[in-house]
């Protein structure tokens, strides 16, 4: 079965976090294990993807309003997570909707 990245996939910082749009597809999810991805943050509680398909695979939603900032604490519950995982070897993804505005405020932050 092919497996396809989601949209606005690109790493972060290579092999640690990777920033995507909503993985809304089976397909999606199986590529970002593949990649690597082993914790999803969702900030959008809005475009939950179909995680329950993959035990492996653990998911967190910080649910951010769209167009509004995270935070201090989102902030650093977000922080928090990539840090366990980076302790873990583990690679961490964060999506949005599209994976520009909230996703990007993220990255950044970290």
């Amino acid at each position: 079965e092919a497996v396809f990245p989601p949209w606005n996939f690109s790493w972060v910082v290579p092999d640690r976090l990777a920033a995507m749009a909503w993985p809304q597809t089976v397909a999606s999810l199986d590529y970002i294990i593949q990649q690597g991805v082993r914790h999803l943050v969702t900030l959008s509680a809005e475009k939950l993807p179909p995680t329950n398909v993959f035990p492996q695979l653990r998911h967190t939603v910080i649910s951010v309003p769209e167009f509004e900032a995270p935070t201090l604490d989102q902030i650093k519950q977000f922080i928090a997570i990539c840090e366990v995982a980076d302790q873990n070897n583990e690679a961490v993804g964060v999506h949005c909707r599209m994976g520009r505005g909230r996703t990007g405020v993220m990255a950044a932050c970290y």
